[in-house]
């Protein structure tokens, strides 16, 4: 699914513009966004959890040489999907 075939639907569901939909689910990404920059975990009940990992510094190869390097350390999204979906899905 894509972001115009949210947008859609939130159209045809509640009504709304095309602009006050793609409105709607911009908010609520950002939001999400600013949420895990600020706490670093958002639950969203019956979806999952969503939660920033701290990746350590790693050796890595450089696929066409074959030359070892270091892949920096940084921040990373985990998402652990919550029971009710694990259900829905199987």
């Amino acid at each position: 699914m894509r972001k115009k075939d949210i947008v859609k639907d939130l159209r045809e569901k509640y009504g709304l513009t095309a602009a006050c939909a793609k409105e709607v689910y911009d908010y609520f990404f950002d939001t999400i966004a600013a949420k895990l920059k600020e706490n670093g975990k958002v639950a969203l009940p019956g979806i999952g959890t969503l939660k920033v990992v701290q990746r350590s510094e790693r050796k890595g190869r450089n696929p066409i040489t074959g030359e070892e390097i270091t892949i920096p350390a940084r921040k990373a999204l985990k998402f652990t999907a919550a029971s009710a979906i694990k259900k829905a899905i199987n």
